[in-house]
Protein backbone atom coordinates (compact mmCIF):
# COMPACT_ATOMS: atom_id res chain seq x y z
CA UNK A 1 0.00 0.00 0.00
CA UNK A 2 1.38 3.47 -1.14
CA UNK A 3 0.59 6.35 1.26
CA UNK A 4 0.79 9.81 0.05
CA UNK A 5 -1.62 12.57 0.10
CA UNK A 6 -2.00 16.09 2.02
CA UNK A 7 -3.26 17.02 5.31
CA UNK A 8 -4.25 20.75 6.35
CA UNK A 9 -3.84 20.04 10.30
CA UNK A 10 -2.28 21.98 12.52
CA UNK A 11 1.34 21.58 12.41
CA UNK A 12 1.56 21.73 8.29
CA UNK A 13 0.63 20.33 5.33
CA UNK A 14 1.32 16.28 4.75
CA UNK A 15 0.80 14.16 1.70
CA UNK A 16 -1.44 11.64 2.41
CA UNK A 17 -3.29 9.09 0.21
CA UNK A 18 -3.67 5.60 -0.39
CA UNK A 19 -3.50 3.16 -3.61
CA UNK A 20 -5.44 -0.04 -3.40
CA UNK A 21 -4.51 -2.35 -5.97
CA UNK A 22 -4.16 -0.15 -9.34
CA UNK A 23 -6.51 2.63 -8.25
CA UNK A 24 -5.88 5.23 -6.02
CA UNK A 25 -8.04 7.00 -3.51
CA UNK A 26 -8.84 10.89 -3.87
CA UNK A 27 -7.16 13.14 -1.61
CA UNK A 28 -9.66 15.30 0.79
CA UNK A 29 -9.24 18.57 2.43
CA UNK A 30 -11.21 21.03 3.75
CA UNK A 31 -8.86 23.77 2.71
CA UNK A 32 -7.12 23.07 0.20
CA UNK A 33 -8.20 21.69 -3.23
CA UNK A 34 -5.67 19.60 -4.82
CA UNK A 35 -5.35 18.57 -8.70
CA UNK A 36 -2.88 16.41 -9.70
CA UNK A 37 -1.68 16.69 -13.08
CA UNK A 38 -0.04 13.72 -15.14
CA UNK A 39 -0.16 15.32 -18.74
CA UNK A 40 2.95 15.33 -20.93
CA UNK A 41 3.30 18.91 -21.58
CA UNK A 42 3.66 21.23 -18.66
CA UNK A 43 1.23 23.62 -17.03
CA UNK A 44 0.23 26.68 -18.57
CA UNK A 45 -1.06 30.07 -17.50
CA UNK A 46 -4.43 29.22 -18.50
CA UNK A 47 -4.19 26.02 -17.07
CA UNK A 48 -3.19 27.02 -13.92
CA UNK A 49 -6.01 30.12 -13.63
CA UNK A 50 -8.97 27.45 -14.59
CA UNK A 51 -7.54 25.05 -11.61
CA UNK A 52 -7.57 27.83 -9.54
CA UNK A 53 -11.03 28.90 -10.22
CA UNK A 54 -11.91 25.16 -9.05
CA UNK A 55 -10.35 25.74 -5.92
CA UNK A 56 -12.18 28.63 -5.14
CA UNK A 57 -15.11 27.36 -5.95
CA UNK A 58 -14.66 23.98 -4.19
CA UNK A 59 -15.23 25.69 -0.81
CA UNK A 60 -18.23 25.40 0.76
CA UNK A 61 -18.05 29.33 3.10
CA UNK A 62 -14.15 30.08 1.97
CA UNK A 63 -12.44 29.87 -1.16
CA UNK A 64 -10.13 26.73 -1.23
CA UNK A 65 -6.30 27.18 -1.81
CA UNK A 66 -5.17 25.67 -4.86
CA UNK A 67 -2.31 22.48 -4.76
CA UNK A 68 -1.21 21.54 -8.35
CA UNK A 69 1.06 18.21 -7.90
CA UNK A 70 2.36 17.13 -11.24
CA UNK A 71 4.71 15.10 -13.14
CA UNK A 72 5.65 17.46 -15.84
CA UNK A 73 6.68 21.40 -15.43
CA UNK A 74 5.26 24.47 -15.32
CA UNK A 75 5.78 27.84 -17.61
CA UNK A 76 7.42 30.96 -16.26
CA UNK A 77 4.30 32.83 -16.22
CA UNK A 78 1.94 29.91 -15.08
CA UNK A 79 4.50 29.82 -11.64
CA UNK A 80 4.12 33.81 -11.01
CA UNK A 81 0.27 33.51 -11.78
CA UNK A 82 0.42 30.50 -9.35
CA UNK A 83 2.35 32.54 -6.80
CA UNK A 84 0.12 35.41 -7.22
CA UNK A 85 -2.69 33.29 -6.21
CA UNK A 86 -1.18 31.69 -3.40
CA UNK A 87 -1.37 28.41 -4.67
CA UNK A 88 1.57 25.90 -4.49
CA UNK A 89 2.76 23.72 -7.58
CA UNK A 90 4.67 20.35 -6.96
CA UNK A 91 6.79 18.17 -8.84
CA UNK A 92 6.80 14.65 -8.16
CA UNK A 93 9.74 12.88 -9.24
CA UNK A 94 8.43 9.03 -9.11
CA UNK A 95 11.87 7.70 -10.31
CA UNK A 96 14.08 9.09 -7.19
CA UNK A 97 10.93 9.33 -4.38
CA UNK A 98 11.38 13.26 -4.15
CA UNK A 99 8.67 15.91 -3.90
CA UNK A 100 10.06 19.26 -5.56
CA UNK A 101 8.47 23.23 -5.13
CA UNK A 102 8.10 24.48 -8.97
CA UNK A 103 6.65 27.90 -7.65
CA UNK A 104 8.35 30.49 -5.09
CA UNK A 105 4.88 29.89 -2.74
CA UNK A 106 5.90 26.00 -2.71
CA UNK A 107 9.39 26.39 -2.17
CA UNK A 108 8.55 28.40 1.57
CA UNK A 109 6.90 24.92 1.97
CA UNK A 110 9.48 22.29 1.59
CA UNK A 111 12.15 21.67 4.59
CA UNK A 112 15.19 23.12 3.97
CA UNK A 113 17.76 20.71 1.55
CA UNK A 114 20.62 20.87 4.37
CA UNK A 115 21.59 18.35 7.44
CA UNK A 116 21.68 20.60 10.56
CA UNK A 117 25.34 19.55 11.24
CA UNK A 118 26.15 21.20 7.60
CA UNK A 119 25.43 24.77 8.79
CA UNK A 120 27.64 26.86 10.10
CA UNK A 121 26.40 28.52 13.21
CA UNK A 122 26.51 32.26 13.82
CA UNK A 123 28.76 33.73 15.81
CA UNK A 124 26.41 35.53 18.30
Amino acid sequence: MLTQGLDDGAEGIRLRGRRRGDAEVPIRSDAFHIEWHSRAKSLSTSEVQRLNGLAAAAGDDVPKRLIVITTSGISRPAAAFADSAKAFVFFVDRSADKLVALNTRAQETLLPHTKPADRELEPW
